[in-house]
This record gives structure tokens, sequence and C-alpha cells, in this order.
């Protein structure tokens, strides 16, 4: 519950389809009337394949806050992957949270389902009793499918019940599809077996059938009568209109919103079912039929049509924006200007933004980890820049959002197998074309995000193998080739400024090193040689180049103002700092030697070096003759 609002989790699939858009409007408006909120949690593909984007898809159910949600709704028949909606179910219960599905019944759930076989034994009934033809040929689904075989048992029982003798030659499959359709009917005229009446599983083998028929000079429904089931807008517009039995979602939205105000405790006994209703039109013989205005819906198609390539093309541009950005910041304001996205935000997962990650690497655990960045969000577009924000969250400004009468939906954005974020819609007004362009939006985030990562982590491996060419490894400074090059850069820009810079060079030497070697080994000598790099690094500008000219010689350069008093008390601290943080059995020590040549007006880095090492030098004399007196 937030603000007081029960939340409704619902988990469906494809979410885009003219029977779903029905759905989540009335269940949204239902819920909203009654003071509750609705969170729609959706994958692009129904999961049948299980292809490798399914995998990532159906991360979307593990973003349900149970500690939020008091009722969780799947659409069972939408989703076909049904350990899915098993492991849903697990969790839910797991979290002591009520479950409902819409399809099959599970164990301890309530459940609505439409009476398929009573709306399609109307049909059956509607044809034998009501019109009194026997000779049938049934086109049913496919077989060994639970809807097929269902829907031949009715229309056997009915035609038995009637006086009717049913064979198993009156049965064909017609694989819920137009292609297989076309096959079945072509084979019945071409083997003349055309009977009076065929009745088909679902329209758009009704819708099918009608037009092969046609094709061969039949008349629907004067010599052959013809019915579907279903009840899609198609059937309008065939000719001649389609009787069938129509399965209203908005049937099954009411029944559910009803249910949110019963006793929890009543769903495990909860068994309710919906009846469609008949429809009857003029491919069986009933006169009045359904016409639409068909060049209403060709326009709206069209124009739908249309829309979508303008959008499409959009998009793709908006891709090739994010993918061509140097930073995730940039990609970001890709998405501000943009009069495609809006009324969305976009969260990753903190690690889909560190460009070092790979790609490919699996995720463990979580598939979304505790900590997200919010990378955009259409309600806060001035000045926007990604910031993070704690997965438990949700979305940014959540209460506030709760209290809009629209529905949360959330889809996962996922590249090559892996989640790397979610994107949630908070769409104002549901209609058919904000909900239809989910997947698309979704699936330019994906490629988009995806090859901006791919990008950012090539870039990255590319730095990295320039710095093994240019960095010494043991030091981590400037090798001697990488220094020559960065110096005769600064060079060349002072020489094309007409600048004479103040320049200083610092030359350390490790005290003793070959002592160290002797008594300890060289991997001690390379302790020692270490820590004085980095003691030279800490000590000088944060522009110096700083270079390991050769064992344990190591130079930097600067043409900003220094102190050398500052320089070698810097210098100094590191290495006593570290000398008490290692407690080795030797004491690491330098020397340094520090020259700095007033407006050089030529750059001869082998002359300053030659000073800078003889005050090197200076320093290493002194130390010896302390040592010495001691």
């Amino acid at each position: 519950m937030i603000n007081g609002h029960k939340i409704v989790a619902l988990c469906m699939a494809r979410i885009h389809d003219e029977d779903s858009y029905k759905f989540i409007e009335r269940l949204s408006n239902m819920l909203v009337s009654r003071g509750h909120r609705l969170f729609v949690y959706s994958t692009n593909s129904d999961l049948f394949q299980r292809t490798p984007s399914d995998v990532a898809q159906k991360a979307v159910y593990e973003l349900i806050p149970y500690d939020l949600v008091d009722v969780v709704a799947i659409m069972e028949e939408k989703i076909n992957d049904k350990s899915v909606v098993e492991d849903i179910i697990r969790r839910a219960r797991n979290a002591g949270k009520p479950v409902i599905t819409v399809g099959n019944a599970y164990e301890g759930c309530g459940n609505i389902q439409f009476a398929y076989e009573k709306g399609f034994e109307k049909v059956v009934k509607h044809v034998i009793v009501e019109h009194g033809l026997l000779d049938l040929h049934l086109i049913a689904g496919m077989p060994n499918n639970s809807f097929s075989d269902d829907r031949i048992a009715v229309f056997r029982r009915v035609l038995e019940e009637n006086g009717g003798v049913f064979r198993e030659d009156m049965v064909s499959y017609g694989y819920f599809w137009s292609g297989p359709t076309k096959e079945v009917v072509e084979k019945l005229v071409r083997e003349k077996r055309v009977p009076r009446g065929i009745i088909c599983c679902n329209d758009i083998m009704a819708v099918t059938t009608c037009t092969t028929l046609k094709k061969f000079g039949y008349s629907v429904p004067r010599d052959v009568l013809v019915t579907g089931f279903d009840g899609i807008d198609e059937i309008q517009y065939s000719e001649p209109p389609i009787t069938s039995c129509q399965c209203r979602f908005e049937d099954i939205a009411d029944q559910l919103a009803e249910c949110v105000d019963q006793d929890y405790s009543t769903y495990p006994q909860m068994r309710i079912k919906i009846s469609p209703f008949l429809i009857r039109s003029e491919s069986c013989g009933c006169m009045k039929g359904m016409h639409a205005n068909a060049c209403e819906q060709l326009t709206e198609l069209n124009n739908r049509f249309f829309l979508y390539q303008d959008d499409e093309y959009a998009l793709t541009e908006l891709s090739a924006r994010i993918q061509t950005s140097k930073t995730m910041e940039e990609a970001s304001a890709c998405l501000n200007s943009h009069y495609q996205v809006n009324e969305l935000c976009i969260l990753l997962r903190r690690e889909m933004t560190d460009d070092t990650r790979n790609p490919l690497e699996p995720l463990i655990g979580d598939p979304f980890g505790d900590n997200l960045i919010v990378f955009f969000d259409a309600d806060d577009q001035e000045n926007f820049k990604p910031y993070d924000m704690k997965r438990q969250e949700i979305i940014p400004k959540l209460a506030e959002r709760v209290e809009k009468p629209y529905p949360l939906i959330f889809s996962v954005i996922n590249f090559l197998m892996i989640p790397m974020g979610y994107v949630c819609f908070y769409f104002w007004g549901l209609d058919k074309m904000r909900l239809g362009k989910i997947p698309q939006v979704v699936s330019v985030l994906n490629n988009a995000l995806g090859s901006l990562r791919n990008v950012r982590y090539q870039q990255n491996l590319n730095r990295r193998i320039e710095n093994m060419y240019k960095v010494d490894a043991l030091t981590n400074l400037y090798n001697r080739n990488s220094f020559y090059q960065a110096f005769n850069q600064l060079k060349e820009k002072y020489e094309s400024e007409g600048i004479s810079p103040e320049l200083t060079i610092i030359f350390a030497d490790v005290d003793g090193l070959k002592q160290i070697n002797d008594q300890y080994g060289h991997t001690e000598g390379d302790v020692a040689i270490r820590i004085a790099a980095r003691a030279l690094r800490a000590a000088c500008p944060e522009n110096a180049l700083c270079v390991r000219f050769g064992g344990d010689e190591m130079i930097a350069v600067t043409d900003e103002e220094c102190e050398e008093g500052e320089i070698r008390r810097r210098f100094e601290q590191y290495i006593q700092e570290r000398n008490q943080e290692l407690n080795k059995p030797y004491n690491i020590s330098a020397s340094l030697g520090v020259f700095t040549a007033k407006q050089a007006r030529e750059l001869d880095f082998e002359a300053l070096m030659k000073e800078a090492d003889e005050a090197m030098y200076q320093e290493k004399r002194a130390k010896k003759a302390a040592a010495a007196k001691r």
C-alpha cells in the first residue's frame, strides 16, 4: 500500500496487443474508481520461444516490490512459459501476498477465466440447433493443444446430442493461423468434401475460410455456413461479417477489480468463469450483421502505419546519437530534447555505467542490484543529469506519481541476454498508440544503450592497451618514448605561441638500491623504486610529465610555478609515511635534484636534465658526508 492506495501488481506479456489495451484501460479505471492503483510488469514477447531476449525480459517480474504490493494478478494465458508463472506465484507466496491468475487455475491462487467451452458450445449449438445443420467440418487449432482438444470434445458432444454422427475426418487442423487454414479448405475443395457448414476454432481461421471458399466460387452463407470464435475486430470487416463468440477482457477486468476489495483469505477457493456471448452475423445466414466502416478503419490503419514509420525513423536517429555519445551524461541529454521520449523514466543498474566492466560478463544475484542510476526522467528534463538512486525507491517521486490516476508500466532494458535496467512508462492517457509504442521504444533503448556500453568498453580497452605502451609497468610513470613525445608536444606548443616558459626539472634517484637488491632481493628493490616514483608523482604539480628514465632514475618536468622546498617536503613526507606503513627491514630513501630554467627560449631537455642531475648528486654527496660524520 502506498499513500493509502492498495497496489495491484499485474504480470502479463505482449502489452501492445489489442485485447491487452482494452484490459489494462478498463482495469486501471476500475481500480482508480475504488481508490486503488495498478503497476503493470510486462514482456514484449509471450516467452514461448525462450530466446536469449526472453531470458532477460522475464526479469521484469523480479521488479515487483512485494513490501508495497497488496495483490498480484497474473495474465497466465498471455505468458507462454509456465515456469515463469510458477516462479511469480512462489515469490508472492514467500512474501505473503495473495495471487489471482487469469487463465489456468493454480493451487492456492484465486482464478478468473473465460468459460471457453460454454462459449464454443453456444456457437456449435447455434449452427446445429438453430440452423439445423449436421453436415459439418471443424477446423481446430493444433494437435495435442488443450484449447483444440476441448473444442473438439464440445463439437462431438453437441453433434451427437442432436442426432449427428461424429467421424475423425470431420476435423482438420488450421493451427490457429491463416496459412494452414487455407491449405485445409483447399484440400476439402480438391477432395470434393466441402460440407454445408464449417466451424472454426478462432476468427482468423474463419476469415481465411471465407476468403478461400470465395476464391473457388463458393458463396458464404448460401453454399457454406462459416463461424469463428474470439470476437476480434477483424470479423466486422470480413465479407461477409463473421458469426463468432466474443471473450471480453473488459469483463475480466471488472471482475478482477471487484476481487481486490474482497477478503484475501477467500482467494484459494475463488473460481470465477465468465461466459463469452454469441455474436450472430451474416456468415451463418443470420442477416443482421455488424458491418463496420471499412474506409474509416483503413484510414486509421494507414495513419497508424505512416506514424509508425515516422516514429521508427526518429527513434533510429535517436539511437545513433546515443551510440555515438562520449559520456553517459551526453547520452542522457540526447533523450532530453527528443519528442518521441516522454511520459517515462529510465533506470540503469549502477554497474551498467562502468566502462571497465565487460558487457558480456554475467551478473550475479539480483539482475538489477541495489544501486541504480536514474538515467532519464521525462518529468525532470530541465538541466537533468543522471543521478544515483536506491533500488528500493523503484522510481523517482514514487509517492507523488501514485497519486496520479494512471498505471505504472514496467519493461526491462536488456542487451545480449543481460538486463541493464528498466523503463517505467506513466502515460496520462491510455490508448492503442501509446501501448503499441512500448516495444518500439524499449527495442531502441536496448540497442542504443547496449551498443553504447560496448563502445565505451572497447574505448576503455584501447586506452589500457595504449597505456601498456606509454607507461612503465613498475612505476606507472611514462616510459622514455612516451615522455619524449609528450615533451616535444609541449615544446611545439610553446614555440607556436612564441612563449618562453619557466621550466622546472626534478631528478630523483633511489639511495642504496644496490644494497637493497643484494641483501633482500630485486623484488624488494622494485618496492623501493615504486615508492620513490609515487613520491615524485605526489610531490609534483598535477600536470607534470613524470618518467622512469632508467633503473632507479626518475624525472619530472613541469611548467607550473614550483617552490623547491615544498617539493622536497612533500617528497620526503610521502617516503617516510610509506616506511612507517610498510615497516621493512630497510629504510627507503631517495635523493632529489631540482633545477628551474627562467625564460627558457630553447627547451633543450638534455641540458636541463644535466643541471638537475648535478643538483641531485650534490644531495647524494651531502647525505654520504653526513652519514660518515655519524
